[in-house]
């Protein structure tokens, strides 16, 4: 053979046998790297004293029960480094800003700005505000995440493609993801950011228009530093989006939507739970569900990695659900500086030094890096003023210096104390008292208890200010826009069994103008909400009580009542081309509906994409020589909803339309916009329309780091999956179009539960949204992201798994 066919002699020789060699090898250390029963005996030191079983159902979620709470908590750590031990640590160098020991140059500005920000430096800071029992939790999750390293050889395939082993667990990681999470959730400076340049460009008409309800009346600044200060600001937003493109934190409305209904409008008496928390995507989910059993604790639902306990799910006496409250808990200040007195800036007619620190950055050489000479450490200089952290000195030419202030990043945060407490609340008070100690992120956290009872509360430090309400970036040289306090505790919005009975929550504004304190001006737009109490009130009226099947039904919904509101503006189109009238019969026979199956979905999301360049595009440009701003100035059109492009057609005060044209206000620009979607689509597709199917076009995509990023490595790591829905439904999707790809959703709900809290047995229904295990060829890699996408539900009981 080797003389008749020397090339492929060669080929076989030099690439496929060791290529199947080191398959093989993979293989073998991945099947290593699972748990290796799914029944587990811990043993505490490696004693002959059990401490803890772990028994795993057919989902492979641990149900760990233990003779006293802090085995419990070790167990956990245990766990979730079976399954998750890459993840950890890759939450863990996010947070402490060590991406580019392991990737590179490709991960310094993700690097600089979490070292910038000193995120683990703050939860370092906040492991001595905990109490005792609290810490002690934290020692005994780190010490059983330590013992599953310290008795396994075999690491996760990630950790050997790398080269690298795992730290140890400290309490201080765990704390810090909390701070990460706090951030992804914590978005309002970019909102300043995003109004200071749009400012620089937009009409006072159309900054009106646009930020209707969106905090007019604040502090403009205009002053001669204004395009310095819009450059620095921009330079910001370059590593705020390198962070949300790359690691996909942060984005627009992140959220969640969450609701309760009291045990009288249940079909059996029992208050009913429903959550569903919108984060970014990934494989595998932030989400780890879990039973946990010990002296006191009885808790069960979704732990989050990192973390010993139960963070959204119930004990035995209530439930709690939670999504965002969008509040604003993050000012920028611009500090007054001069170049005669270096390392100073003016704070109440006195300078004042900054505090500084120089952080050193240590950068893996590219691939082959073992062939390639080690690269020197990057060193950061980070200053700090009275305010916070300064976010500008990315770029040391620029003549302007702006600060952040916020909340996750004052001493003493107590939330993990909080979500502690949480597992053993018992009734109203106890939940209430618990979340009192809630600092960062700011959430709705909604209750359900075995009696029946409902309830919503805020929590999380808002700050209250001298002046103003924080929608822009404000002089810092005085105490004029100083914090002087936060809401207090017994002060924040909250209900209890209210007359409806039951509670909404989606983002959407939480309190009336009656309510004496400012929290937000960026809530998200109130279609979900609206849509899940339309749902309710419809169930509520056919009298024969809402189930966990109804609630099951509302989860998955799909209608977007923003697009049934525009649709009746777009049946006043005149199709100017037969392909232009053959789309617009599809919109005309459209019920609203973002199904998988629809035409009209894609027509329409597509559509509002391209009518929102057409509108707005135009105006929202920066000089040939900002080009940065326009990244921005676009980001914010994407940020319009459907809500503001309906009102830019329709309102007589929009500055966008004329209303006096006829016969349809902007009729070029939405008859050019529709073109651009259908050569769009035609692109994707093909011409015929028949094929463009919305579950087709767009597709959850749950990346895979580092693996995506390497062929053919990424096919076997990540999963893309057709998903129905858009950014005002339900079931929602934020999605991002990309060339030859289509519109790749990047953010979502993460998991959806369902509780029903009954005195006797409570029923607990969920499906995470990709799997259990973050190893690959485990049963329980991805064997949830079909069920999810389709919508179906498992059981989260608390018997043990051998009992059912």
């Amino acid at each position: 053979m080797s003389k008749k066919f020397p090339l492929l002699t060669r080929v076989i020789l030099i690439i496929v046998i060791p290529l199947l060699v080191v398959l093989g090898l993979i293989v073998h250390q991945l099947r290593s790297a699972l748990p290796e029963q799914d029944t587990q005996l811990l043993q505490g030191d490696v004693s002959s004293n059990p401490v803890a079983h772990i028994l795993r159902d057919e989902q492979g979620v641990p149900h760990i029960e233990a003779g006293n709470d802090r085995e419990v908590f070790y167990a956990l750590g245990y766990a979730h480094a079976q399954d998750r031990l890459w993840q950890l640590e890759r939450q863990r160098r996010i947070a402490q800003g060590r991406l580019s020991e392991l990737f590179g140059q490709g991960m310094l500005k993700q690097d600089a700005w979490f070292r910038t920000l000193g995120l683990y430096r703050a939860a370092q800071a906040a492991v001595p505000a905990l109490s005792a029992e609290a810490r002690d939790s934290l020692d005994a999750y780190a010490e059983g995440i330590n013992a599953w390293i310290g008795s396994h050889p075999t690491l996760p395939v990630e950790f050997t493609a790398l080269g690298i082993k795992p730290e140890p667990w400290t309490p201080a990681d765990s704390l810090a993801w909390i701070k990460v999470f706090s951030l992804n959730l914590s978005g309002n400076f970019s909102e300043e950011i995003e109004r200071y340049i749009s400012n620089q460009y937009l009409s006072k008409e159309e900054m009106t228009f646009l930020y209707r309800d969106r905090g007019q009346g604040q502090p403009v600044i205009v002053d001669t530093q204004a395009q310095a200060r819009a450059k620095a600001l921009t330079s910001v937003m370059g590593l705020t989006q390198s962070v949300q493109d790359e690691l996909h934190l942060g984005g627009k409305w992140l959220g969640s939507n969450a609701w309760a209904v009291a045990g009288r409008l249940s079909t059996d008496g029992h208050a009913i739970l429903a959550n569903d928390p919108h984060l970014g995507l990934s494989m595998p989910s932030w989400w780890y569900p879990v039973v946990l059993k010990g002296s006191r604790l009885r808790s069960s639902g979704m732990s989050l990695v990192g973390l010993p306990i139960v963070v959204l799910g119930r004990n035995a006496d209530l439930a709690w659900a939670a999504t965002s409250m969008t509040a604003d808990v993050q000012d920028l200040y611009f500090e007054t500086t001069d170049t005669r007195r270096p390392g100073q800036y003016l704070s109440n007619g006195h300078w004042e030094n900054f505090a500084s620190r120089t952080e050193s950055i240590q950068v893996r050489s590219d691939f082959p890096s073992s062939l390639r000479p080690p690269l020197q450490p990057v060193d950061i200089r980070v200053r700090s003023t009275r305010h916070g952290p300064v976010i500008t000195d990315s770029e040391t030419a620029l003549d302007a210096t702006a600060s952040l202030r916020w909340v996750a990043l004052d001493p003493g945060d107590t939330t993990y104390e909080a979500l502690l407490k949480l597992n053993y609340a018992q009734d109203w008070a106890t939940f209430q008292s618990a979340l009192a100690l809630f600092v960062s992120p700011a959430m709705n956290f909604l209750y359900a208890d075995t009696k029946g009872n409902i309830g919503y509360l805020g929590a999380g430090r808002i700050p209250i200010r001298q002046q103003g309400e924080g929608s822009l970036p404000v002089a810092g040289e005085t105490d004029a826009y100083a914090w002087k306090g936060y809401i207090p505790a017994s002060e924040m919005p909250r209900s209890y069994n209210p007359p409806s009975g039951y509670l909404v929550s989606a983002n959407n504004r939480v309190v009336g103008p009656e309510y004496p304190y400012f929290i937000s001006n960026d809530w998200a737009p109130p279609g979900r909400a609206q849509r899940i109490t339309q749902l309710l009130d419809l169930y509520k009226a056919n009298g024969t009580g809402i189930g966990i099947e109804s609630h099951q039904k509302i989860q998955l919904d799909v209608l977007s009542l923003p697009a049934v509101k525009m649709q009746a503006v777009l049946k006043k189109v005149e199709g100017r081309t037969a392909r232009q009238q053959s789309a617009l019969k599809y919109i005309e026979q459209w019920d609203g509906q973002m199904a998988m199956d629809s035409q009209a979905a894609s027509i329409f999301n597509v559509w509002m994409r391209h009518l929102a360049t057409q509108l707005y595009g135009q105006r929202i440009k920066a000089p040939w020589n900002s080009k940065g701003h326009n990244t921005y100035l676009n980001a914010l059109m994407a940020r319009t909803t459907t809500d503001d492009l309906y009102a830019s057609l329709t309102e007589p005060a929009s500055p966008w339309c004329d209303q006096a044209q006829s016969p349809l206000p902007c009729a070029d620009a939405l008859s050019r916009s529709l073109d651009a979607a259908l050569d769009e689509l035609g692109k994707l597709k093909g011409d015929d329309m028949s094929n463009w199917k919305w579950g087709e076009i767009q597709r959850a995509f749950y990346e895979h780091i580092p693996f995506s990023n390497v062929k053919p490595l990424n096919a076997l790591f990540e999963r893309k999956v057709g998903t129905p829905g858009s950014t005002d439904t339900i079931n929602i999707a934020y999605s991002v179009f990309k060339n030859s790809e289509g519109y790749l959703k990047y953010s979502g709900a993460g998991f959806r539960q369902i509780m029903q809290m009954g005195p006797e047995h409570s029923e607990h229904v969920y499906m995470n949204s990709t799997g259990q295990s973050g190893n690959v060829l485990s049963p329980h890699y991805a064997d949830m992201v079909v069920p999810f996408e389709q919508g179906h539900y498992v059981k989260l009981d608390d018997a043990e798994p051998s009992a059912r």
